[in-house]
């Protein structure tokens, strides 16, 4: 049995239908073209996603970003520069896919509680709470601080 129970919910007459439907996907005209439209979505998520963080890892090359949030440092030519920790660094990096990450154990329990459409309101607002809180940040030590103390 899966993780989530779906009981006896499902209408036995379409249960049925489904059940003697022996034709695939590629053979039905209505299902081919739902996913010829679901498939530039999805890899329009992608793409944003992959955007998102290259911004995120291209921002550590920016000067006056690790003046800002990094601390003085000296390379290995003895020259005085600035740089992130490497805890906050990588706080940094991982903390796109750190929460969709930590949320996987989450998501059936309160899809089953809430229903998917409270569901998918209560992780957007999440997003936009998050956003929220890393925008007005102002110190790497805010930046670092709100991950950690979410978790």
């Amino acid at each position: 049995m899966g993780l989530v129970d779906l009981g006896h919910e499902a209408d036995p007459v379409l249960t049925r239908i489904v059940e003697e439907d022996k034709v695939p996907w590629y053979k039905k005209r209505n299902l081919r073209y739902l996913y010829f439209l679901l498939c530039p979505t999805c890899m329009g998520i992608e793409i944003t996603s992959g955007f998102d963080s290259q911004m995120i890892n291209g921002l550590q090359f920016i000067p006056s970003w690790n003046k800002y949030f990094g601390v003085l440092v000296v390379d290995a030519a003895g020259k005085e520069t600035y740089a992130l920790k490497a805890e906050l660094l990588g706080i940094v990096a991982a903390a796109y896919s750190l929460g969709a990450i930590l949320s996987v154990p989450f998501v059936p329990i309160v899809a089953q509680k809430f229903g998917r459409r409270w569901s998918i309101m209560l992780g957007s607002m999440i997003m936009v709470l998050g956003s929220i809180l890393q925008g007005f940040a102002v110190h790497g030590e805010q930046v670092q601080e709100v991950p950690r103390n979410s978790i």
